[in-house]
């Protein structure tokens, strides 16, 4: 019985990431996220506590299912060089898919409404931080077994990507043209030696 209980709430989580993603953390009324969860005021009190609290649990799960594939893709065996171009790639392509919003959802909540809340902009902050790190850890080890050339900055690299990717993102909301981003991306790792 509790097992079905934790699926339903993981199911209306999702339900309220996919509502926050595309309208911002402002926008979504509690009317609008009940509707869309499918659930009553009195169980999402019970569930989730107030309106922020499901933002932050929103923006939880999103981090920890990026984290999980990213770090499946940085762990593969194909070169660094492939890893970073199937990243790229599969985050274009992630953009024309109809059935998720447009961009990412930690990078659309860096937007005003959210990160005048503290607890919102630290976690949005800390996210973005893993990330890049992430990226960070990958490139030093790269660079360690000669992958890619020692005159490689791993922390001014893995910044510059993650900066870029965030860019890229936020362009893609504007419906900004997949060759162009194609061929952005392709100049900056190849600049890069990537």
């Amino acid at each position: 019985m509790g097992r079905s209980l934790e699926f339903a709430d993981q199911e209306a989580l999702r339900k309220a990431m996919h509502l926050f993603w595309e309208k911002g953390y402002e926008h979504c009324s509690l009317a609008e996220l009940l509707s869309q969860m499918e659930i009553g005021n009195s169980s999402f009190y019970n569930t989730f506590g107030s309106k922020k609290k499901l933002y932050m649990r929103t923006l939880e799960l999103y981090q920890t299912e990026l984290t999980r594939d990213l770090q499946a893709l940085l762990n593969s065996d194909a070169s660094f060089s492939n890893k970073i171009r199937t990243l790229f790639k599969h985050i274009i392509d992630r953009q024309l898919a109809s059935d998720l919003p447009k961009g990412c959802f930690i990078v659309n909540s860096v937007s005003a409404d959210a990160l005048a809340d503290k607890d919102i902009h630290w976690l949005t902050r800390n996210y973005l931080d893993q990330f890049e790190y992430t990226l960070e850890t990958a490139i030093r080890q790269a660079v360690r077994t000669g992958e890619l050339a020692d005159s490689l900055e791993p922390s001014q690299t893995a910044a510059v990507l993650s900066f870029y990717l965030q860019g890229m993102l936020k362009l893609s909301l504007l419906s900004y043209a997949t060759a162009k981003l194609e061929q952005q991306t392709e100049y900056l790792l190849h600049s890069l030696g990537l």
